[in-house]
C-alpha cells in the first residue's frame, strides 16, 4: 500500500506542476510553517483534520532590515459532516505598507472511496492596503497627488481563491489551490480592476508513513508559482517521535536559496507549539540575519479522518 500511494502521489505532482508551470502571478504572502497548517495555502484544506482548530501564526521575516515585512495571522477551521468552514484575521506590516484582512472559506468534503475524500474549497477575502507616509524616508512626497491620497486613506479589494485537497486514510495527501483567482476593487480612482487576474499557483503533497511505534516521517513538496512566470520548489521533511509529541523538521526553497530549520511539540495532539527559522543563502542574506516564524495551535473535538499507513 505504501508503494501505491507514493507512486499515485507522484502521478499527481507531476500533473498538476505541468499545470502550474503556464501561469504566472502576484506574490502572495509566504509562511514556512504551511505542513503544519495547510489552511494556509489552499481553502480546500479548512478541516481536513476533523474536528475544531484554531492556529495563530507569527512570521518576523528578514531580520535587521528597517522595513522587514512582520506577519501576524489567527485562522479558525472547522468540520461539520462533509461541510468545511474557515476564517482567517490576517495583518502585514512591511515599512510604511500596512495590510489587514478577513477572509471567509466554505468547502465540501466528497469521499471519493471508503478511504478516501477530496475537498472542494473557496475563500472570499476582503482586504485593506494604507500607506503610511509617516514611515517613509522620502521628503518630496506630494501629499496633493491623487494616487497617495488614495493610498493613504486606504485601498479596498475583495478577492476569491479556489483549492482542492485530497486525502487518504493511508497517509496521502495532495492539493492545489489558485489565491487571489478572482479580484475586485472596491471604489478607488481606478474602475476596471475586475475579473481573472493572473495568479500563483501551488501545489502541495506529501506521504505520512509511521516507520516504527516510536517514529513517524512525512516528507512533502510544494510547487509554488513565482512571479514572472518562474516556479520554485520547497522541499520538506518531518520526523515525528513519541507518537508525534516531538517534531523536528528541515525544508529547502530552490528559488530563495532558503534553508528552514522547524522543530516543535504537540501535547495530546490538543496543544501545539512550533518554531522555524529560515536562513537565506543569496543576495540578501548580506543585509538580513535571516526570518523567525511562530505557530500555536488548538484542536477541539478531533476525528481521526486520515490515520498512518502502516
Amino acid at each position: 500500500m505504501k508503494y501505491i500511494n507514493i507512486c499515485l502521489l507522484f502521478m499527481i505532482v507531476g500533473f498538476l506542476t505541468t499545470i502550474s508551470t503556464t501561469a504566472s502571478g502576484q506574490t502572495v504572502t509566504h509562511y514556512s510553517q504551511y505542513s503544519i497548517n495547510p489552511y494556509l495555502i489552499n481553502p480546500a484544506a479548512a478541516g481536513v483534520n476533523g474536528g475544531q482548530e484554531i492556529f495563530s501564526h507569527f512570521r518576523s521575516q528578514w531580520q535587521s532590515l528597517p522595513t522587514a515585512p512582520k506577519t501576524r495571522l489567527v485562522s479558525y477551521a472547522g468540520k461539520f459532516n462533509r461541510n468545511g468552514l474557515g476564517l482567517q484575521l490576517f495583518n502585514d506590516e512591511s515599512g510604511a505598507f500596512k495590510v489587514n484582512s478577513v477572509a471567509g472559506t466554505y468547502n465540501y468534503h466528497i469521499p471519493v472511496s471508503e478511504t478516501s475524500n477530496l475537498s472542494l474549497g473557496l475563500s472570499m477575502q476582503y482586504l485593506e492596503t494604507k500607506l503610511d507616509p509617516r514611515q517613509t524616508t522620502l521628503d518630496d512626497l506630494d501629499n496633493s497627488d491623487p494616487l497617495l491620497i488614495e493610498a493613504m486613506d486606504g485601498v479596498s479589494t475583495l478577492e476569491t481563491s479556489f483549492g482542492a485537497y485530497y486525502y487518504n486514510d493511508n497517509g496521502l495527501y495532495a492539493g492545489v489551490s489558485a489565491p487571489n483567482l478572482i479580484r475586485t476593487k472596491l471604489g478607488g480612482i481606478e474602475t476596471s480592476d475586475v475579473g481573472l487576474v493572473t495568479t500563483n499557483l501551488m501545489l502541495f503533497g506529501g506521504y505520512k508513513m509511521k516507520m516504527s511505534e516510536l517514529v513517524t516521517i512525512n516528507p512533502s513538496l510544494l510547487v509554488r508559482q513565482m512571479d514572472g512566470g518562474t516556479t520554485q520548489l520547497e522541499i520538506n521533511g518531518q520526523v515525528l517521535f513519541l507518537d508525534e509529541l516531538l517534531m523536528i523538521g528541515a525544508s529547502y526553497r530552490t528559488g530563495e536559496k532558503a534553508f528552514v530549520a522547524m522543530f516543535g511539540v504537540s501535547i495530546e495532539d490538543t496543544f501545539k507549539l512550533y518554531y522555524s527559522y529560515d536562513a537565506a543563502f543569496n543576495d540578501i542574506s548580506n543585509y538580513s540575519s535571516g526570518s523567525n516564524e511562530l505557530t500555536l495551535g488548538f484542536r477541539l473535538n478531533r476525528k481521526k479522518t486520515q490515520t498512518i499507513s502502516e
